[in-house]
Order: C-alpha cells, then structure tokens, then sequence
C-alpha cells in the first residue's frame, strides 16, 4: 500500500488485521500499524509457517489474526484432496487446469485424485 493520508486513514480505521507468512519480512507492516507490545507481534509473526509439501497427506497455512488488542496465531489443515481443489496458485493447479480444459467429459474430482 502507498504511504499516504488515506493509507493511514484505512489503517487507523481497521478493526481486524489478518497476516500470512511474508517471506520478506514485517518490519515495514510493524512500521505503520505501530502496536504496543511489536515485540511480541513480531514473535508472533515469525512463528508463522505453512506445509503445502505434495509428500503429506495434508496441508496446512497459519495465519495471524489481530482483533483490537487480541492477537493470535491460528493453524487451518486441510486434506491433500482439499488442497488440491481449492488451490488456485502453483505448477499443480496449471496441470490440472490444463488437463481438464483438454478434457471436459472427465470429472473433475477424477482428475484430482489422480494426482493425489
């Protein structure tokens, strides 16, 4: 986001911020929401992982959810077959993309859990 009177305006006005892993860092998100305790909220932050390994047979994301004062860390998991449905991003969602644009008489659940 550009920095600027209307950004701050939309930070200062939002009750409920939601982070997920940022390979790059926070420190310019820590920088502009100025909470109190940032030392913790940066702990907090790092913490942040996700496992979208196709070698398990589940995925999950966390994500950091800050209401107000209250902060946590929150984990979603997920089946392999879910993963794979509901991933829009990746080589394995193009595949399967493809496969089935090639291929419209195949269900779409076949193809997936050809994959899986």
């Amino acid at each position: 986001m550009p920095i600027n009177d209307l950004t701050a305006s939309i930070i200062s006005n939002t009750p409920i911020f939601y982070v997920f892993k940022n390979n790059q860092g926070y420190k310019d998100f820590l920088d502009r929401i100025h909470f109190k305790n940032q030392d913790i909220t940066l702990q907090m932050l790092n913490s942040l992982n996700f496992n979208d390994s196709t070698s398990n047979n589940y995925y999950y994301k966390e994500v950091y959810i800050r209401i107000g004062n209250f902060e946590k860390v929150y984990r979603v998991e997920v089946s392999k077959f879910q993963a794979i449905a509901f991933s829009t991003d990746g080589s394995l969602n193009k595949l399967i993309m493809d496969e089935y644009k090639h291929n419209k008489e195949t269900n779409l659940i076949d193809i997936i859990n050809n994959h899986i």
